[in-house]
């Protein structure tokens, strides 16, 4: 089975633990989004992932990408879910 591809949000343990359950399902991470650009950048280096993103918003403007998982602190989770259900990134479209 292909999965979509999938960008996390959010950097911390719950974005760390998101995107190792994500590679053991074998979905493949395309890129990253954290507090800060720095954070995205070490972060996909450090975990071998393809693409960083400097923004929420930058991530979801990528056409790439088809599933976001938000694992930013949950005063957001509003918010970034309505734009990126707006946007189509949430898998429905496979």
């Amino acid at each position: 089975m292909k999965y979509p591809k999938v960008a996390v949000v959010g950097l911390g343990f719950m974005g760390r633990t998101h995107i190792q359950a994500l590679r053991r399902l074998g979905v493949e991470v395309q890129g990253v989004a954290g507090i800060s650009e720095d954070e995205a950048k070490n972060a996909a280096d450090e975990l071998a992932i393809p693409s960083w993103y400097r923004s929420f918003d930058e991530v979801i403007a990528d056409n790439d990408i088809k599933v976001v998982h938000l694992c930013t602190p949950n005063n957001l989770h509003f918010q970034q879910a309505k734009k990126a259900l707006e946007a189509g990134k949430h898998g429905d479209r496979l």
